[in-house]
C-alpha cells in the first residue's frame, strides 16, 4: 500500500496515513492513521484494517482504501465513540453469556491499545470469539508481543468461518479421545477445543460447511483435531 499516494487522495479530508503493515498470522492488513478535526487537532490515532477476513473487508487499491477511510471517519469522534461504547456494552450484556470472554471485552472497551489480558489458557481464542461476534479488533506488534484495540465500527458478519454447536463440540472431543495434538497426551482434558485440520485462515468461499450435530465419526476424524 503506497502511503504517499493515499495521502494525496486524502488531502483535505482530515485523515493522514502514517504507515501500513500486514499481520501475517491473521492475514490482516492495516494503515496507521491520524484523524483530525479543524477546531481541536488530532481526535483519534491508531490502526485501521483494510483487509479483514472476519468481516469480509478486502480493499486492494489506494483509491478503495481512501474512500473507505473517509466513509468511516464519523465513527471516530469522541462523542460517537462514547455512544458506541455504551451501546455495545449493553448489547454484549444482553446477548452473550460468556463469562470467560467478557473480561477481555471489558478491557477492550477502554478503546485504547491493550497488551495485558486476564490469565487464560487460550487468550487468542477469546480475541477470536469477540471477532466472531462481528467486532473489529486491530492487532499490532510491540516488541515481541501483540497489542489489541477495539474499533468503534458497526458490527459486521463473519465471512467464511464456521461455528461448532456445543453438542457437536462434545462429540468431537469424545470421538478423538480428548487427545491434545500439540502434547500428544490426554492427561489434561480441561480447556481443550476442537480445531480444524485445514486452517480457517486458508479457506475460500467454497470451503465453509455447516457442522451438523449428527456428523459421522469418520467425518469428525477427517475434519477435526
Amino acid at each position: 500500500m503506497n502511503v504517499g499516494r493515499l495521502n494525496q487522495l486524502l488531502a483535505g479530508s482530515g485523515i493522514r496515513v502514517t504507515g501500513a503493515y500486514h499481520h501475517n498470522k491473521a492475514s490482516e492488513s492495516y494503515v496507521d492513521v491520524e484523524i483530525t478535526a479543524s477546531n481541536n487537532g488530532i481526535i483519534w490515532k491508531g490502526s485501521i484494517p483494510y483487509k479483514y477476513r472476519r468481516t469480509g473487508l478486502s480493499l486492494g487499491t489506494e483509491e478503495e482504501v481512501a474512500n473507505y477511510l473517509v466513509s468511516i471517519k464519523e465513527h471516530f469522534t469522541v462523542a460517537n465513540i462514547e455512544v458506541w461504547v455504551d451501546r455495545e456494552r449493553k448489547y454484549w450484556e444482553d446477548n452473550f453469556a460468556a463469562p470467560v470472554t467478557t473480561p477481555f471485552f471489558d478491557l477492550l472497551l477502554s478503546m485504547d491499545w491493550v497488551s495485558e489480558f486476564p490469565a487464560n489458557q487460550n487468550p487468542q481464542r477469546r480475541i477470536q470469539d469477540i471477532k466472531d461476534k462481528g467486532y473489529t479488533i486491530s492487532s499490532k506488534r510491540e516488541g515481541r508481543r501483540w497489542k489489541r484495540r477495539l474499533l468503534p465500527l458497526p458490527r459486521g458478519l463473519a465471512q467464511g468461518y464456521e461455528t461448532i454447536p456445543a453438542e457437536l463440540r462434545s462429540r468431537i472431543l469424545d470421538v478423538l479421545n480428548y487427545e491434545n495434538v500439540y502434547e500428544l497426551s490426554d492427561a489434561n482434558r480441561q480447556g481443550l477445543l476442537p480445531d480444524h485440520k485445514f486452517p480457517e485462515i486458508r479457506w475460500d468461499a467454497e470451503t465453509r460447511r455447516d457442522n451438523q450435530a449428527d456428523m459421522s465419526e469418520d467425518d469428525i476424524r477427517a475434519k477435526f483435531q
